[in-house]
């Protein structure tokens, strides 16, 4: 350190011990009385300041000295606070010249005062300064306190201040505070710089996995026996808490990995006895039991006047990660190569000159064998093929450097050996990041098997699809995995422009199937997909055409199921049959006819041998009686009654053939749409019955439907005989309800007719209830008519009744009439 003497013009480079307390007792003596020597408690304050530099002059070269106190001198000033008896922090304050430059004011600016003093201070530092005078005056121990101060222009200025207290020798009251004042505001900034640049190593070393050791080297120079020092991120990735453990060699050498421990001793021994660099890579075992892979580093430092080593410094690196994603390159390049080697694929990588970089066995064999020619590293690639391919192999080369975009293509080659041989050849681009060219790959592989196969399943698909076009069969693929079925052009032909590829079960093939089908196939087909038993579905449906027309289906698959019995796919066939249903229907139509006049005719056989036999037979008696002259007038009256009377009954049996044969008849009337509700309100008009009436009550529910297509007169007929016949054999204790409902099933509007009356046992009479002339409650009135022409009319409607019953519950006749649609 050095300090200027009064007029000398060039002054010493370092200060004399002493020199600085000399400095700092001039200052102290503007404040003490004249022939006063500074005070004993200030000795110790000035020998404090006077070490602090001190240990500048240690730590610091001499020209950075000269600088530093050069500049310090100037930043060190003094003040004197007289204490007030009664508020002794409210005394008069005076200082030094130098403190005026401190605070960024001119010599004598303004008056100094503690209220001056304290504006400077930001309000913490304010009260820390209050408080530590504070406690100076009632300890009485000297103080050392650093803040911040706002100068005159805004600035900020740290200063550190060290103060003592002066008594009254003979009282011991304090006197005054004497304290000098320290500008250490670039020290301050060089703290927080080398602190902020300390974290940033600190993050730097985390982040990196990278800490840094150094270790003192003592007597023997061979081994590493002196203290050990360790970043806080060594400790870390030994896996302690920075702090955590007192290091030394033997905790270090404890995680080496046993295998690697002698090998690093080896390399650090020998790089010690020459005193060089050195680096060791090797596994150590964290505190935890994680194997991590690290790389030592270190540098020995040698003493210039003894010439030996004095301590060892380096870094410590975790390259775990980077040692795993080497060993995985490794791995995939290995992989990589047993891949080239391996694969049926010939492959060349080229320069951008298109030279032969690489290439692997197949095609250096491939070469050789269809050109006569051996890879070569360095050779151009079109060189080396047949001569007759090179300006093709040139070309298409020139075209993928120039587009960087790759090339495939299929290429012919023909010998005396092989007169039928393909290759696909695929020319792949390689760009830097800047998209230039670097280089190109390409891969040749042999595709004559291909080529025969693709041949073979063209040749295969010309003839199915001849195959289909020679039947009105719709031939169908349906792949189970993701619901897509294709079908043959026939689907087109068949059913209109429907598309021949579509979804199977979501919005294609089964919307098309009639609605009261989709429930019964859609659950036919996925149970029998759902069989591992199952090998083919088949079933006969009603599908819609493109134009709304409704065809009959006979449909059938095949299941191909994969090893598990799981169903993949089905091939099948789709037919219409729609014609020969038809024809079907209509000869079972006229089938029924036929077996239902073939029934008639029985019925009018039966009429005329039962029926009409006896009252024929009765009225020839009877003639016979009248030719005879033995009859008294009496006897002949009775004969003439008798008479009548027969030829009423058969005058009625005719009157009912003749009903029947109109049944008949009637077929030929035109059909009509009629409301079934307005239907049973005629028939209540008709039957002069109104709700309630006489305890009867007719329900209707026509919900379902309240329209039929049909013979009005037919309907009307059977809803009359229906009603009238639940009216006539009703129980006379007890209202009679009559429930008649509609409803749709299967193509048939079904009407029931539902009483709770008398009720017929059918165990008996089941057979003959719809029989002429069949009666079953002889106590009512009637002929056995009404419910042979029921059953007479329904069947001519192509419909079908029948009935279920409990003598003394009730009775439920079910109509089922075909729907025209």
């Amino acid at each position: 350190m050095y300090i200027p003497e009064e007029n000398d013009h060039q002054a010493p480079d370092l200060l004399k011990p002493g020199q600085l307390n000399m400095l700092l007792q001039r200052q102290l003596e503007q404040f003490l009385p004249a022939g006063e020597t500074t005070p004993r408690n200030l000795e110790g304050l000035l020998q404090a300041v006077n070490e602090t530099y001190e240990n500048f002059e240690k730590q610091l070269p001499g020209e950075e000295i000269r600088s530093l106190v050069s500049q310090q001198i100037g930043s060190m000033g003094a003040w004197e606070l007289t204490l007030d008896s009664h508020n002794p922090l409210r005394g008069q304050l005076v200082w030094s010249e130098e403190m005026y430059g401190i605070f960024g004011y001119t010599e004598n600016e303004v008056p100094v005062t503690l209220e001056l003093y304290f504006a400077h201070l930001l309000p913490a530092d304010k009260r820390l300064v209050e408080a530590t005078l504070g406690q100076m005056i009632v300890s009485g121990e000297d103080c050392r306190m650093e803040h911040w101060l706002i100068r005159k222009d805004g600035s900020e200025c740290f200063v550190c201040q060290r103060g003592t207290l002066v008594r009254d020798e003979e009282s011991g009251e304090p006197l005054r505070l004497i304290a000098i004042v320290h500008d250490i505001t670039d020290h301050k900034r060089a703290q927080e710089e080398i602190q902020n640049k300390e974290t940033h190593l600190s993050m730097t070393q985390r982040i990196a996995r990278v800490g840094s050791w150094e270790m003192g080297l003592q007597q023997s120079p061979n081994s590493l026996v002196g203290p050990l020092r360790l970043s806080d991120e060594c400790y870390r990735i030994l896996g302690y808490e920075p702090g955590e453990i007192v290091p030394d060699v033997n905790v270090i050498t404890s995680h080496l990995h046993p295998e690697d421990r002698k090998r690093v001793h080896a390399v650090v021994g020998e790089a010690m006895a020459a005193s060089s660099p050195f680096e060791v890579e090797c596994r150590v075992i964290t505190r935890q039991g994680q194997l991590l892979h690290v790389v030592g580093r270190g540098e020995i430092i040698i003493n210039g006047l003894r010439n030996r080593p004095v301590k060892v410094i380096g870094i410590l690196q975790d390259v775990t990660e980077q040692k795993r994603a080497s060993l995985s390159l490794e791995e995939a390049k290995a992989n990589f190569k047993n891949v080239l080697e391996n694969t049926d694929t010939a492959f060349t990588l080229l320069d951008k000159e298109r030279k032969i970089l690489l290439f692997n066995r197949q095609a250096d064999e491939l070469t050789k064998r269809e050109a006569g020619n051996t890879m070569a590293i360095g050779a151009k690639y079109e060189d080396i093929v047949l001569p007759g391919r090179k300006e093709i192999v040139r070309q298409a080369l020139e075209s993928v450097a120039l587009s960087k975009q790759k090339l495939v293509y299929e290429s012919h080659y023909a010998n005396a050996d092989r007169p039928e041989c393909w290759f696909s050849v695929s020319i792949h681009p390689i760009v830097s990041e800047n998209n230039e060219l670097i280089g190109m790959s390409v891969a040749t592989h042999e595709i004559t098997k291909e080529k025969n196969h693709l041949e073979q399943i063209k040749v295969s698909n010309e003839r199915y699809e001849l195959v289909t076009r020679a039947t009105k069969d719709v031939i169908w693929d349906w792949n189970l995995m993701d619901d897509m079925v294709y079908r043959s052009n026939t689907f087109i032909e068949v059913f209109g422009g429907i598309s021949v590829a579509d979804e199977m079960l979501k919005d294609g093939w089964i919307e098309q199937v009639h609605e009261e089908d989709q429930a019964r196939v859609h659950q036919h087909m996925m149970s029998c997909i759902e069989d591992p038993r199952a090998n083919v579905w088949e079933d006969e449906y009603r599908f819609y055409r493109k134009n709304g027309e409704l065809a009959y289906v006979s449909d059938r698959g095949l299941i191909i199921r994969n090893s598990q019995g799981q169903a993949e796919r089905m091939v099948g066939a789709m037919r219409d049959i729609t014609t020969q249903t038809l024809l079907e229907k209509e000869r079972d139509r006229i089938t029924n006819d036929l077996l239902q006049r073939n029934v008639a005719l029985e019925q009018f056989t039966y009429i005329v041998s039962h029926n009409l036999r006896g009252p024929v037979a009765n009225i020839l008696g009877l003639s016979g009686l009248l030719k005879s002259s033995a009859l008294d007038e009496q006897s002949f009256q009775m004969c003439l009654t008798s008479m009548e009377s027969t030829t009423k009954k058969l005058d009625q049996v005719i009157k009912d053939l003749d009903q029947v044969l109109q049944v008949r008849q009637q077929l030929t009337q035109t059909k009509e749409k009629i409301s079934l509700r307005g239907l049973v309100k005629e028939i209540q008009l008709m039957i002069g019955h109104e709700q309630g009436h006489n305890d009867i009550w007719i329900n209707i529910d026509f919900s379902k439907t309240d329209e039929v297509y049909s013979l009005k007169s037919y309907l009307h007929s059977i809803f009359h005989n229906l009603i009238t016949n639940s009216i006539k054999y009703r129980k006379r204790d007890q209202p009679l309800t009559i429930d008649i409902k509609s409803d749709q099933s299967n193509g048939y509007t079904v009407l029931t007719f539902k009483d709770n009356g008398t009720g017929i046992d059918l165990k008996t009479n089941g057979e003959k209830v719809f029989g002429l002339y069949k009666r079953f409650h002889e106590s009512v009135e009637g002929k056995g008519v009404g419910l042979f022409m029921t059953k007479t009319q329904v069947e001519s409607l192509g419909g079908r009744i029948h009935l279920q019953s409990e003598l003394g519950v009730g009775t439920e006749f079910t109509v089922e009439l075909l729907d025209p649609s």
